[in-house]
C-alpha cells in the first residue's frame, strides 16, 4: 500500500472508530433504559441518548466520510486495499449515501422519542398490561417525523 493511501486509511479508520465508540455508548445507554434505569432518570438518559445519536450521525454523514469513501472508491486506490478494506469502504459509502438526506435534528428527535417509547413499553410489559398510555409518545413521534 502506498504511503498516501496508508495515511488516509489510518485517518479513515480513526474516524470509523470514533463513530463506533459513540454507538457503543448508545448501546449501553439503551440497554440501561431497557433493563431497569430509574424512572426519574429516563428523561435525562433519553436526551443523552439522543445527543450521542445525533453526534454519531453527524460524523457518519460528514463531508469527511464522503471524501474518504470517494477517495477509496477510485480504482487505482481500491486495488491497493484488501478485500476486507474494500468491503468496509463499500458499506460505509452505502450508509453515507442512504443517510445523507436525513436532517441531524430529526434523527436526534427520533432517537429521543424512541428511547422514551421503549421505556414506556418496558414498564407496561412488566405490569402485564398494554394500556394506551404510550399512545401520546407515538403520536408525537408521528407528528415530529411527519409520517
Amino acid at each position: 500500500m502506498e504511503q498516501l493511501v496508508k495515511e488516509e486509511w489510518d485517518k479513515f479508520k480513526e474516524l470509523l472508530s470514533k463513530i463506533r465508540g459513540y454507538y457503543e455508548a448508545i448501546g449501553l445507554l439503551g440497554w440501561d433504559l431497557r433493563t431497569g434505569a430509574p424512572r426519574k432518570g429516563v428523561e435525562m438518559r433519553s436526551a443523552t441518548l439522543g445527543m450521542l445519536s445525533a453526534e454519531a450521525f453527524k460524523l457518519q454523514v460528514s463531508e469527511e466520510i464522503g471524501a474518504f469513501t470517494e477517495f477509496f472508491s477510485r480504482p487505482e486506490v481500491m486495488s491497493q486495499l484488501s478485500d476486507n478494506e474494500n468491503k468496509i469502504v463499500k458499506d460505509t459509502r452505502k450508509e453515507y449515501s442512504r443517510s445523507k438526506s436525513i436532517p441531524s435534528k430529526k434523527f436526534e428527535e427520533y432517537s429521543v422519542l424512541t428511547a422514551h417509547a421503549q421505556t414506556i413499553f418496558n414498564v407496561v410489559c412488566s405490569l402485564g398490561v398494554l394500556p394506551l398510555c404510550y399512545l401520546p409518545v407515538w403520536t408525537r413521534l408521528e407528528q415530529r417525523l411527519q409520517l
